[in-house]
This record gives structure tokens, sequence and C-alpha cells, in this order.
């Protein structure tokens, strides 16, 4: 089954229709790999299971000098013979009139299908007959679908313009590219799972949504794995260009066919991209404008360049047509064309692009181009930043200059390998002499050093930059300050000097004013003192950017916003930074994907938190920090969210696959870490191990003088711990500590998970009263799934003595926990309806709108009657994969096979969408046909 292409198909379904009595042609346009040809098997597939008899061919440019070629394949595809004497040797009407004749006899028997791939190739003859044949199909069980690339030159463009212009030529469908979501349907069919959205984001802007280079990306990287494991995808990759040759050598056979030089304008505009114009294009392939325009509107309607404009289309098109350029051709082009640009006043990354693909380059406005190309490209594609440094050193530069290009090599190495980061930053400290210049790299080194696990060294070498270098201006000081107390808390071995520079602040507050002002409201938050005197601040430290604050202190800023429970402004602030590294593989990048998956949490948006912890660990794998302490603060934070999905299963394995062997309690992440597994061992009924991990949490954090339970709520779990053991009075404890606390911090969701606890700690009317308490606060913050936690536990305690009550209570909290995602607390909430004498009788919409993208996909292709093994050989996936697919299907649906799978779906509003059965809007599904 095909999604994304729901206009087409309907357009096929409805000549299908009509083709029962009467017939008609229907003609599927598109340019290279837009689908044509899978849309058009699907075509065929469609009818044969409504019973016809599909007759099918595919023309190719190699066999046009064959009279009727076509024809031939026709026939001969459902075994009918075929001999000379049908042809007669020439082409006249009682030829054609003849062959139709046969057509019409099989049309008696079944209403017959004649499908043609690449009508711009059909030989001349076959041509002649199809036209023949279209214009009789009134009143005659004959349909004819066919499809063209009307960026090729036919070779009887009037016959084929007649048949086109045909009154029974009833649509022409022109294919466009796959949007986004269909995009991501197609790379969730492949995965078997969900794909995180910067990934999806990534295949789309790379492929433009064509679904031939979709399906070829994939097939290279060879991402039919695990759910969800699809690596992204580099357009200049030499390993995904090798895997694409027989690829590209189709494009490059299609090109040399098209308009003379066509191969040469596009081997020009692709090594041009975005700076491609019209002026630039013709100088470099040697062409007047006037040549210039025919061969581009050739280009344009092949679909390889943009419409309007003079850019490829596809920037994966364009890396191929660029690697075919041969080397030293390609060298003098790209130096051709920064010269041009240098000349007309482009930008210097623009310029800078083409001088370090040009090698060898002796201009005197090289070195300044290229430095002013890496600042702009640092933050937002650090990996380009780098390539364009390591070309500046190659230019003959004085040792002061060499000093700021190393720091400038390494900061931006920090967004894309830090370990090399590290080894650049030293270099360039040791080599740097100016006090400034020194405090701007210890920044830069003292944030690799902590990334990669070396804190005390990052602590020492803050320290002696403050003590020895004297420092131009405060702000550069209350950075080095800041920077000082963030790093140094993270570890157990410098948390000592950090308290000890807190208190020297402490003592010199209003003598000396040396107290960085950023640093109060986070060591407020730390403390647990109030959100609302922590969240203006916290505020006014933001709105300074991070550039001004340094990336370290600002993040840490902006994680207490998630802290004081101001998820959307803490989402807001993740969005904007990763929209600023859309396309860069940075640490910058894992930091704002940590802080959305926190705020994403918090919302209940499990799903879209899920997918910003999958690209986050793939990431810091990317940047060579996996075994870091980084990882471990992603590695928490997405454990979480499986867990509060219900995802128990995939938590545990992930925090055993990536998390360390031995979690100690010696950096601050690893604590984080350690609560963690404490919750995946409490739901796992191991109590005893669950407690045993809450302790060491405990004794972690005051250590570190944590009070905040919005950081790490570790009395929550203690109190459920003890509870499970029944140790009414230890759990009690915990609970009240907690309570304590969040009264104190003020947040309304972390109060009301305190109030749930400590109400679950006691007996008679006081629990009730305080689990009321619980439900009113969170539905008045909006925390659903702690709500429905709540509503669990106060529908559970009352049903026996209010059990209407009770059952009305359940209901809502089953609502909850099934928009939320949580499956597993949905199930367990109306097991407890069901012993209050209440149940749940989900309707057919509700039910199918549980299902992921895929899911629903499977389930449509079981429910027209394929089997698993076709379904698997269709969507490229393992057998397994499928019957795992609907085996969750079953699961979620209450159904015990494809009969009533079929027979929901026809019920359901989702499944009539699908199904086409519906008059409401039509809503677009993911997924389209994946080859030409």
């Amino acid at each position: 089954m095909i999604f994304g292409r729901r206009p087409e198909l309907a357009a096929i379904g409805s000549l299908l229709d009509d083709g029962q009595s009467n017939g008609g042609l229907v003609v599927i346009e598109g340019a290279f790999g837009s689908g044509k040809t899978e849309l058009l098997r699907e075509a065929g597939e469609r009818a044969g299971r409504r019973g016809f008899c599909v007759l099918s061919a595919s023309a190719d440019i190699e066999e046009q000098s064959f009279d009727f070629g076509v024809v031939q394949q026709l026939f001969e595809s459902r075994g009918e013979e075929f001999t000379d004497a049908d042809i007669r040797g020439e082409v006249s009407f009682g030829t054609l009139h003849g062959l139709h004749r046969r057509l019409v006899a099989l049309s008696r028997k079944s209403p017959v299908l004649v499908t043609v791939d690449n009508l711009e190739f059909t030989d001349e003859p076959s041509l002649r007959w199809i036209d023949h044949v279209v214009r009789r199909t009134q009143n005659v069980p004959v349909a004819v679908i066919a499809t063209l690339n009307p960026g090729e030159t036919p070779k009887e463009p009037r016959v084929l313009s007649g048949l086109l212009l045909s009154r029974l030529c009833r649509e022409r469908r022109r294919l466009p590219d796959l949007g986004m979501q269909e995009t991501a349907g197609l790379l969730e069919a492949f995965a078997g799972g969900p794909v995180p959205r910067a990934v999806v984001e990534g295949y789309h802007r790379v492929t433009g949504g064509n679904p031939l280079l979709l399906r070829e990306c994939l097939r290279v990287a060879g991402a039919i794995r695990l759910a969800g494991d699809i690596p992204p995808v580099d357009p200049v990759s030499a390993d995904l260009l090798a895997g694409l040759t027989p690829l590209r050598d189709r494009l490059l056979a299609q090109l040399r066919r098209a308009a003379p030089r066509a191969l040469n304008v596009a081997g020009v505009s692709a090594l041009l991209g975005d700076a491609a114009d019209d002026g630039l294009i013709a100088a470099l392939a040697d062409l007047s404008p006037t040549q210039l325009d025919a061969v581009r509107a050739q280009l344009a309607a092949l679909g390889i360049l943009r419409v309007h404009g003079a850019a490829i289309r596809y920037p994966l098109i364009g890396a191929l047509l660029a690697s075919a350029v041969p080397s030293a051709e390609r060298a003098q082009l790209h130096a051709r064309a920064a010269r041009a640009l240098y000349e007309r006043g482009a930008a210097p990354v623009s310029v800078a692009v083409h001088v370090v693909e040009a090698g060898s380059f002796d201009e005197p406005w090289a070195e300044q181009v290229l430095l002013r190309a890496g600042e702009s490209m640092a933050s937002i594609c650090p990996e380009s930043a780098v390539r364009v440094y390591e070309r500046v050193l190659q230019e003959p530069i004085d040792a002061q200059e060499r000093v700021k290009v190393l720091a400038r090599l390494g900061m931006a190495q920090l967004n894309a390998h830090v370990p090399a980061a590290v080894r650049r930053l030293e270099v360039a400290m040791d080599m740097a002499c100016e006090p400034e210049e020194r405090a701007e790299i210890a920044l830069g080194l003292s944030c690799g050093l902590a990334v990669t696990g070396r804190h005390q060294e990052a602590v020492q070498l803050l320290d002696e930059v403050m003590a020895k270098e004297d420092l131009p201006g405060d702000e550069l000081a209350e950075r080095m300050a800041e920077q000082f107390v963030v790093v140094g808390a993270e570890c157990r071995s410098t948390l000592d000097a950090v308290l000890a520079r807190l208190r020297s602040y402490e003592r010199e507050r209003g003598s000396t004013g040396r107290c960085p002002d950023g640093l109060e409201p986070l060591v407020r938050a730390w403390l647990g003192r109030s959100a609302e005197q922590v969240l203006r601040p916290v505020q006014d430290v933001l709105s300074c950017g991070r550039d001004r604050r340094g990336t370290t202190f600002w993040y840490t800023a902006a994680t207490s916003l998630v802290w004081c429970e101001e998820f959307e402004l803490a989402s807001w602030h993740a969005e904007e930074e990763l929209r600023a590294t859309r396309s860069a593989a940075s640490l910058r990048r894992v930091r704002a994907l940590l802080l959305r998956m926190q705020a994403l949490q918090g919302l209940d948006r499990l799903e879209a938190a899920r997918q910003c912890g999958v690209e986050a660990l793939d990431l810091l794998d990317r940047l060579g920090i996996a075994d870091q302490a980084m990882a471990a603060a992603v590695l928490a934070s997405h454990v979480m969210v499986l867990a509060e999905s219900d995802e128990w299963e995939a938590a545990a394995t992930l925090l055993a696959e990536r998390g360390p062997q031995d979690v100690s309690p010696a950096h601050w992440h690893h604590v984080s870490l350690l609560h963690s597994r404490a919750r995946l061992r409490l739901a796992a009924a191991d109590h005893a191990g669950g407690l045993a991990d809450t302790l060491v949490v405990q004794e972690a954090c005051r250590h570190w003088r944590m009070r905040n339970a919005a950081i790490v709520p570790w009395q929550v779990t203690a109190a459920e711990c003890h509870r499970a053991l029944l140790a009414r009075p230890a759990a009690q404890k915990a609970a009240a500590e907690g309570l304590a606390a969040a009264r104190r911090w003020g947040s309304p969701r972390l109060l009301g998970q305190a109030l749930r606890t400590m109400g679950l700690s006691l007996t008679g009317p006081r629990r009730t009263e305080l689990l009321q308490h619980s439900a009113a606060l969170l539905k008045s913050c909006g925390a659903r799934l702690e709500l429905a936690r709540t509503l669990e536990a106060l529908g559970t305690v009352t049903r026996e003595k209010r059990s209407g009550e009770a059952r009305r209570t359940l209901r809502e909290a089953y609502e909850l926990a099934v928009s939320c995602g949580a499956r597993a607390s949905a199930r367990r909430i109306q097991e407890e309806l069901v012993r209050a004498g209440g149940r749940i009788t989900q309707s057919a919409e509700h039910r199918v709108d549980l299902l992921t993208g895929s899911e629903l996909q499977v389930a449509e292709m079981a429910a027209s009657g394929m089997t698993n093994q076709a379904i698997a050989q269709r969507l490229k996936v393992s057998l397994r994969n499928i019957e795992a697919h609907l085996t969750h299907t079953y699961r979620k649906l209450g159904v015990t096979g494809r009969r009533e799978l079929a027979d929901l779906l026809r019920r359901s509003s989702a499944g009539a969408r699908a199904l086409g059965t519906t008059t409401r809007p039509a809503v677009a599904l993911p997924g389209a046909g994946w080859t030409m």
C-alpha cells in the first residue's frame, strides 16, 4: 500500500470503478525518481484484486526502434501469443483495429486494465495503437493508465500530444515531492518505529522529498535495522556517494540524452550550490544567455533544476553531479567561481566555500574572506567552520594571527568534535599571551575539559587565569566566575573549591560587589528556596543571550526554567537553539535537545520528548563523547521519558546498553542516572534494589547541598520503595520531607506529586483529603499524567465506600493516561475500574487513534488481505518486524485476527479516511511510492 499519493490513488480508483463498463486514460506525470513506476504497479495490483485482466508494459529508450514492441509486451504479459501476422508488417488502420479487437475479446471475460510505464519512450506504432484504443474505450470495459516524464523528448511528439489532448484522457496527475510528514512515514516504515524529527528533517532537506532518493539513501546507509536506528544523512559523505554510483550513472545518461551542454550546465550549477544564478552559470559554462535559457528549461522539465532560479532542485542530486566532475576541472571551476563571487561582493560564506574547494588559491583577499566566513559558520555549521579555519592555517600567517585562528578553530570544534577541540585549545592556550585572549580560550577549553570528564583540570585552569590575568572589564571576569562555579559544581572532586568560592562571594557581598549576579538565582534554585524568587532573575540571565553569558552557564540557567515548571518557555528557548543548529551535529545541539526533552516531558508530550532523546544520544556518538558525563545526563532524562510512557522494558534495555557498568555518584549527572535506575527497579518490583539506589542518591544530594526536589525528587522514590516494603513509618518520613521541600519551592506540579505521595503513605480520611488536594493542584497546572496517577490513587482508595464516585474518577484517569500515551497505566486503571464495577467501551475511532503511523500502515495492509511476508517485502523490513507490529496492533485494538481488524478499520474514522470511504476532509497520511 502506498501512502502520501491520495489524489493519484483516488483518480486510479475512479478509473477502475468506471472501468467495469467504461474506460478512459489516466496519465501520471513525474520527474526523475518521483515514484511513477511504484504507483503504476500499485494500480495494477488493485485492479487485479478487483478482478481485472491487467496487461502491463514498460517502454525503454533502447527499444524505440522496435515496431509494436510495447504492444507485444502488453499481450505477452498475460501469456497471449503475439506473432508477426498480428501486425502485418505495417502501421495501418486494419492492423491497429485488429489488435484492438483482441483487446475487446479479452474484456468480454473480465474488465481490462492496460498499464504502460514511460510513455515518452514508447515506439510510434505502439503509441498509435494506444491512442486508437483510448478513443474507443467508451462503453467498453478497458481502462489505460500510463506514466510520463515530461522532461524527456518523445520520438513522436505529435502522436503523444494527440493522445494527451484526447477527450477520453480523464486526468493528468503531476506527482509532487513528498512533504515532511510523508518523509517521516517513509523513514518510519523502513525503521519499523519512530524516527527523530531532526533525522527526518535531514533526509527531507537532502533529498527534497524525492521518493527514489530517499529509498536509495536508506539502502546505502543500511538503515533497515532496529526501531528508530536510522543514521543521519550527509550528502557529501564519500560512502554515500560511492553507494549511489548506479543512480549517478542513470542520472548522467538522462542528462546526455537531453539538450546539448545539459550535463555541463548541471555540473556547474551543482558546484555553485545556492549561489548559482544565470549570469554566473553562463560565464562558467561558456554559454550565451539564450543558449543557457534553452538548456535550463530542459533541466527544469527533467526535475534537475528548480523551476524558478538556477539552483539544483535536490541537494543530493547536486552532490552526485559535482562528484562526477573531474577533480582538476572541479578545482578550476571553484577558483573561477570564488573570484567571480568576490568581485560581485557576495557574502564571505558564499565565497569561502569555493576557496576551500579550489585547493591552491593565490589571492590576497582570501585569508580575510575565510576568517569572516568562519565567524559566521561557527555556531550554525561548525563542521564547515572547521574546514574554513583549517584552510586558513595553510596560509603563511604570523604567530599572533595563528593563535587567534587556532582558538577559533578550537571553539568551532567544541561543537563538532570535543576531544579534537580540547587538543587545539590547549595548543592555543600555550601560545597565547594577551590576558583577554587567554581568558576567552580558557572559557572554551574549560568547557571542553568538563565535557570530557576532566573537571579538576578545568577548575584549576579557570582559577589560575582569574588569579594571574589582569582581565579588562567586569563582564569577562563575571563569565569566568560563573563558568568556575557551574563547571566545578558538576563534579564531586571539585565541589569543595566551588563551595569555598561561593562562601567568599557571600563574605564579599556589599563590599567589593564581586559576586556575579547571574549565580544568585542558580544558587537559590539549587537550595530549593522559592521558584517565584528564582524565575525572574533567571529570565534576566537568559535575556542576555547565550553568546554573552557562555554556553555552559546559559544552559544551566535555561534548565532552571524546567525546575520552575515553566515548560513552555524552556521549550521555546530550546527550539530557538535547535533552529540555529538545524544542520549541525554539535554539542550545542545536544544541550538544546536535552533541554527540550525535559520541557516536553513536563508538558506530557512524551513521544516528541523521546525523539529528542534518540537524536541526542546519536549526536553524542558522533561527537565522540558518548562515554562522558554529558551522556549520563541525556541518558537519565531519556530513561525517565521511556518510563513515563510505561516502556519500562525499553528503558531498562537502554540503560543496560548505554549506561556505565558502575554508576557511582562522582559526577552530578551520574546522580540523576542513579535515580532513574532506582525508578526502573521500583517498577520491576525490585523494591530493595530501588531503595538502595535511592539512599545513595539521598547521600549524594546532601553532599552536593542540593535541597530542591524539583531537580531530583528522591523523596518520592524513597517513600514509594518504603511503602512497597511495608515500612510505613519510613515511607511517611520520606514523604513528609519531600512535601516540605515541595512547599518551600512552591511549584504546583511538584507539590501535587508530593501531596499524592504523602497521602498514599497515610490511612483514613487524611489520605483522601491529601489526594483530593493533589488532584486540584495538578488539574490547575495542566499536569495530565501526574493528575491521572493521582486520580487512579483516589479512585482506588474510595472504591469500596463510594463506588460511583470512584468509577467517575477512574474513567477520567483512564482518559488522561491514554491521551498521554501511557498505555500500561491505562490498562492498570481499566482493571481497577472493572473492580469498581465499571467498564470502558472505546469507540473504534478512539482505539485506532492509539496506533502509531507505522502500526496503522501495517494494519491497513494486513486488513487488505496481504500476507506478513508480502508486507515485509513491500516495506523492505524483516518479517519479525511486521509480526511485532501486528502483535502490538491486535493488543491495542482488542482484536484477535485480520477479519476483526478489517471490520474495525472500516468502522473507524481513521480507517475510513485511509480507505477513502468517508466524505470527511482527508487527512494527509505518511509514506509514498519509493521508486520511479
